[in-house]
């Protein structure tokens, strides 16, 4: 019992197999034996209707289907670098060698335990960025095909455009932009439970149930907060199961339908995954990171109404059409409405938790794309003029506050990976021109945490800072020393990389100013006179109303709060102010 106690951590994906596997197994044997004849398709039949496509839109969408994924591809790959974000993880351990221990992080009360696993595959065969990216981009790919396959209520077209529109909206474009999100592996394993749930929707296959379990399995252990999701899809489904001739009626047969332990499989897995993390948490029960992430309820409502208007949309269109259900007025699609209901509990969520990020609602973010959209394509034609006039309106607002987002987000995340990749050749320059000299660096304002991404990325590029892996292989050692740090020690407790307190850099040092430093165009004058000025970077483009625009929007991200400095850095040798 010991062993398997240590079990759940040490060998989690052992454990994960065996849990999938399990469930799988389940599922099907309980789909292959029940009961058949009971199941009422009337109300459903909506969804079974086919969208006409023209044979002229074919070839069209193929065309625009090849430049978007050409243009798709080129935004994701350009000017990349493993300077973002805790991109520590790679520069640090995959591409040293060592593969990523699952995030099971009981002090900080987190869970999500397949998370980065699939670099531990990658890093056998590139070392490159592109090539890392190269896996989201196989998976937009599958995700493109997936949305394309899912709904034959729509015409090609339909689709096509509802598909594009997924892959533009900022949450899901940062969520495959970037490797770090894991809310990419979320939103396509939904897009897989959705073919599986339509299709043993019509075929009652065993193989479809076991692949609805197995995405599923993968969505729960991707992200904590998915289970709310899955939990709200499936118990949706379970009660509008039970809705007959416009009445709420609970009959057990119904629910002991193939669909029905279908769906009482999905109620499975999130048991079980809350279990497992109940098991994990047993001897440290906090919400550490919740904690230190959370701000006002009035804060985070705020910031996600000026941020992203798609899942409160779901959240209104889905409570409207949950009462017209209620009410008999309304029939439901129980995969579509119970995908809503699913989302918009997903979004209730981080309300609830008071944490803001864009990329966390990728997921309800597709959800809202498909629903909405499949909602206004099927009642067109019964709109007034007036009322397709005020839907097109809005419509067209809604993509384009979103594409803005996606545009800004777009221009200050490339610019932050160039800028700071720009930084560390600048010090890997000084570096190799003169080790004895370039021997100190200085930080006037980083936080220690943003001071250890760098050094990490320094190291990867042959800087041997100290505690790092560059640092191993002999030579004179780089070492690092930062205002923000009250004493010598290791940068942050998670790594080896040491920082070095100081409050005023030693002539001779390196002072390193970056991009996202809290300090303000004064402040950071004191460290670029003219003659020490090594390297300066000024984000590019940079015309002036797409600067205003940026700037404008930049609760995409509020790392900082110096706009009259944005996104800028530099690096200077220190020299003695003459007196």
């Amino acid at each position: 019992m010991k062993i398997v106690w240590r079990a759940r951590e040490e060998h989690f994906v052992a454990v994960w197999f065996g849990i999938t596997a399990s469930a799988a197994i389940l599922a099907a044997w309980a789909v292959r034996n029940a009961p058949t004849g009971c199941y009422d398709h009337s109300w459903n039949s909506g969804s079974k209707s086919s969208g006409n496509t023209a044979r002229w839109h074919i070839p069209i969408v193929i065309l625009l289907t090849m430049l978007f994924g050409v243009g798709y591809a080129a935004a994701i790959l350009k000017w990349s670098y493993f300077t973002y974000y805790d991109n520590y993880m790679f520069t640090l351990q995959t591409l040293e060698g060592r593969d990523i221990l699952p995030p099971i992080w009981a002090g900080q009360g987190r869970f999500f335990p397949l998370a980065h696993q699939e670099f531990n595959v990658i890093r056998h065969f590139t070392h490159t960025i592109q090539g890392y990216l190269s896996f989201s981009l196989l998976e937009v790919v599958i995700l493109f095909c997936l949305l394309l396959a899912l709904d034959p209520a729509l015409s090609l077209a339909e689709r096509f455009a509802l598909a594009i529109s997924v892959l533009c909206v900022p949450s899901v474009f940062m969520s495959f932009g970037e490797l770090i999100f894991t809310e990419r592996n979320v939103v396509l394993w939904i897009a897989v439970l959705a073919i599986a749930v339509r299709q043993f929707e019509k075929t009652h296959s065993a193989k479809w149930a076991i692949l609805g379990v197995v995405a599923a399995q993968f969505i729960a252990y991707y992200k904590e907060t998915a289970f709310l999701l899955l939990l709200g899809f499936a118990g949706a489904r379970l009660l509008l199961r039970c809705r007959k001739q416009s009445v709420l009626s609970w009959i057990p047969s119904w629910l002991n339908g193939p669909e029905g332990r279908l769906d009482l499989s999905f109620v499975g897995v999130t048991v079980v995954f809350l279990l497992y993390y109940a098991t994990i948490l047993l001897h440290q029960p906090n919400m550490h990171y919740a904690d230190e992430s959370h701000s006002s309820l009035f804060e985070t409502i705020r910031l996600y109404l000026g941020a992203d208007p798609l899942p409160w949309l779901l959240l209104i269109v889905t409570c409207v059409k949950g009462y017209r259900i209620i009410r008999g007025k309304a029939d439901p699609s129980l995969l579509w409405d119970s995908l809503a209901f699913g989302g918009s509990i997903y979004f209730v969520s981080y309300l609830a938790l008071r944490m803001f990020k864009v990329y966390f609602l990728a997921p309800a973010d597709m959800i809202a794309i498909l629903y909405l959209g499949r909602t206004v394509v099927l009642s067109w034609r019964c709109l007034s003029r007036a009322a397709r006039t005020v839907a097109a309106a809005g419509i067209v607002a809604i993509l384009l506050v979103e594409l803005t987002f996606s545009a800004c987000w777009f221009f200050e995340d490339k610019n932050l990976m160039y800028g700071k990749a720009q930084i560390a050749e600048a010090i890997r320059r000084q570096h190799d021109a003169d080790p004895a000299r370039a021997s100190r660096l200085f930080f006037p304002y980083a936080s220690p945490w943003l001071v250890m991404e760098l050094s990490a990325y320094l190291s990867h590029i042959g800087v041997p800072v100290e505690g790092s892996p560059a640092a191993t292989h002999g030579g004179l050692r780089v070492t690092v020393a930062a205002a923000s740090l009250a004493q010598d020690g290791p940068c942050v407790d998670y790594q080896s990389i040491v920082c070095h307190a100081a409050t005023s850099p030693l002539p001779g040092d390196i002072v390193i100013v970056l991009s996202d430093d809290r300090a303000s165009s004064v402040q950071a004058s004191i460290y670029r006179r003219p003659e020490d000025l090594v390297c300066f970077y000024k984000p590019s483009p940079a015309p002036q109303w797409f600067s205003w625009l940026t700037r404008h929007f930049r609760v995409v991200r509020p790392y900082t709060e110096s706009p009259d400095r944005w996104l800028d850095a530099s690096v200077s040798i220190w020299t003695q102010p003459k007196i």
